[in-house]
Order: structure tokens, then C-alpha cells, then sequence
């Protein structure tokens, strides 16, 4: 098997049918937006090979240099306060993570003149 900074990444979206004069700036669209994501969610240097190919009803990139797996990340994420589910049955936020994993921080006072 060849080392991943060899790998070609491969996307091809099928679509319905697209006008011939849409299929270009469509392309073009599709290379910047894969660029954006793929520095956005750290996925490696990003070299895209210089062709993109479409026809009216698909869209293809290829890619090199994505790495196979993102880096960890720590990210804090405000919920709700401590005891604020101990009263009903409400709904635990389902992007706060496990009760389990949760722990409780200081937060500096906010200030309201």
C-alpha cells in the first residue's frame, strides 16, 4: 500500500441534471469549498490536482495530502448551569457530551452596569 501523502482522495457527487454553463462554475465552487473545509477541520495541506471533472450530471475532485485521521482537540463548550436537569425530565443537550464526561467551571462574573 502506498504512504498517505501519496493517496489520492477521490470526490464525485452525483447530481441532476445541470445546465453546461452551470458545470464550470460549479467545479470551481466545489475546489474552493473543499479547500475551505479541509483547512477548517485540520485535515492536512490540501494539493489539489489541477483538473476537476463534471458532466451534467456529475461533479469530481481529486485530491492529495489529506491526512487519514484529524487531530485531537480539547474544545470547551458552555451548558447549561450544574442543577438545572435535577428538577424534570428534561432533555440533556445532546452536543454537551455524557453527564459523566461533564465537569463544573468557574466562570468569571459577568458585568451589567
Amino acid at each position: 500500500m502506498s504512504a498517505p501523502e501519496s493517496r489520492t482522495f477521490l470526490l464525485e457527487i452525483g447530481c441532476e441534471e445541470l445546465p453546461d454553463r452551470m458545470i464550470v462554475p460549479a467545479l470551481e465552487h466545489l475546489g474552493r469549498e473543499f479547500e475551505l473545509l479541509a483547512a477548517r477541520e485540520r485535515l492536512g495541506e490540501v494539493v489539489r490536482e489541477p483538473e476537476l471533472a463534471g458532466t451534467p450530471r456529475r461533479l469530481a475532485l481529486r485530491a492529495r495530502g489529506l491526512k487519514p485521521r484529524q487531530e485531537d482537540r480539547e474544545v470547551q463548550v458552555l451548558g447549561p448551569r450544574a442543577g438545572a436537569n435535577r428538577r424534570g425530565g428534561s432533555v440533556w443537550p445532546s452536543g454537551a457530551g455524557s453527564r459523566g464526561s461533564l465537569r463544573r467551571m468557574s466562570s468569571p462574573p459577568i458585568f451589567r452596569p
